[in-house]
């Protein structure tokens, strides 16, 4: 067993290693299934507006629910300041 004798990192024993064409996650995405970044590029082209374009709007759909009381949509745009403006003064750039 000449091949055994090179086991280490990256180098498992032989028994141990998966087979040809055998996947090391076979309950993962499916082949052909969409991701989260293309599946919204895509929805946002079919309804003619830009990924950009799509989350200000949303954005500013949340802002208007947390002004009319939603403290739910309140909560998410306190999350999202936090986040992307943590130092923030409360001064626009």
């Amino acid at each position: 067993m000449p091949d055994e004798a090179k086991v280490g990192y990256g180098a498992p024993p032989i028994s141990t290693r998966f087979q040809k064409g055998q996947s090391g996650n076979p309950a993962g995405r499916p082949k052909g299934s969409l991701g989260f970044r293309t599946a919204l590029r895509r929805a946002c082209e079919a309804n003619g507006v830009t990924p950009s374009a799509f989350m200000t709007d949303s954005l500013a759909d949340e802002i208007r629910k947390a002004q009319a009381g939603d403290e739910k949509a309140r909560d998410r745009v306190l999350r999202w300041l936090e986040k992307y403006f943590p130092d923030d003064s409360g001064e626009m750039e």
